[in-house]
């Protein structure tokens, strides 16, 4: 009587293996294809198999390219964030300086904030009489009349008209040194002074000085 198995291979009842045997003889006929392919692999030339060499190289290389350019690119960006920082850092140091008190009595300034007194002081030269805490002060006009509760963000500093005329330095190392003009430029906000107590020639930005109306000896 003749069966079959799960493949549908025909076999004799009364072969000794039956079924099983055809399932070994499929097993060892896909073992010896499997091999055989292995050692035709392993026989390919050189020159055939370099494409494939080629490829994973040319894949590390893109990929080590990549590594370098992530690299490249997050060094780039911690020194712009260190650029910017120190930007920062600089643009509030010099913030500082400007928001520091730098008045003091007998500097000529002039008013620049239309809000006070509803704008009829505005662009209005004042002599600073007293200076009563680090952001206000009591200033005079040319006039006589007292003005009361100025604040600093509401002056700006005087620059003599005609040189050898004396200034006060409210800014820098030299805070608080008279000096004489030696020689401005306008269109650069600059202004070449003589130190008196040190006869120091330095050049100054012109918010960093001030018109002095008091004794110079």
């Amino acid at each position: 009587k003749k069966l079959k198995d799960r493949k549908g291979n025909r076999y004799n009842e009364k072969d000794r293996h039956g079924a099983n045997y055809s399932r070994e003889r499929e097993d060892l006929k896909e073992s010896r294809t499997s091999s055989r392919h292995q050692d035709t692999n392993s026989e390919i030339p050189v020159s055939k198999r370099t494409k494939y060499d080629k490829y994973n190289e040319s894949v590390a290389v893109m990929d080590d390219r990549d590594s370098k350019v992530r690299v490249s690119k997050s060094k780039k960006y911690d020194d712009e964030l260190e650029l910017d920082y120190s930007k920062k850092i600089k643009t509030s140091h010099d913030s500082d300086q400007r928001n520091e008190c730098w008045i003091t009595a007998q500097l000529k300034v002039r008013i620049v904030d239309q809000r006070y007194r509803n704008g009829r002081y505005y662009n209005k030269k004042l002599i600073v009489i007293d200076v009563v805490d680090l952001n206000s002060c009591i200033c005079q006009t040319e006039n006589g009349e007292i003005l009361e509760g100025i604040q600093l963000h509401m002056l700006e500093t005087v620059i003599p008209k005609t040189l050898k005329s004396t200034v006060m330095i409210v800014r820098g190392k030299d805070k608080g040194q008279l000096a004489t003009i030696v020689e401005k430029n306008g269109s650069k906000c600059l202004a070449t002074v003589q130190v008196n107590l040190t006869q120091e020639i330095i050049v100054i930005d012109y918010d960093d000085i001030c018109e002095y109306t008091g004794e110079t000896d």
